[in-house]
């Protein structure tokens, strides 16, 4: 899979970007595409919603995946940010997340 990967960065009164952990006060930065498994991104909350955003039912995607309805590639990107205090990818959007974490062989 395809993920959309940012960083976090304060934007510095010069213009520059100040690299940093955390998510307060912070711009994240694109930083291209990359290549991971859903395995080696963390989610960023314990659950999910029932609903995406746009009112869509995450257990309906989850099905129209499972059953090849749907593919991966109909969805959009997944935006992570690597955390070099942990050493590991998090997601920004846990629901697509989670539905690609149960996806058929």
């Amino acid at each position: 899979l395809t993920f959309m990967v940012s960083q976090s960065h304060r934007r510095l009164n010069s213009g520059r970007y100040e690299r940093l952990g955390g998510s307060s006060m912070l711009e994240q930065v694109d930083l291209g595409l990359r290549r991971l498994k859903p395995e080696e991104i963390q989610n960023t909350q314990l659950t999910v919603n029932r609903s995406f955003s746009c009112g869509g039912s995450v257990m309906k995607a989850m099905a129209l995946l499972v059953t090849g309805a749907k593919r991966i590639e109909d969805f959009p990107l997944i935006r992570v940010a690597w955390s070099e205090s942990g050493q590991r990818w998090y997601s920004a959007d846990n629901r697509r997340l989670f539905i690609f974490e149960v996806r058929p062989p």
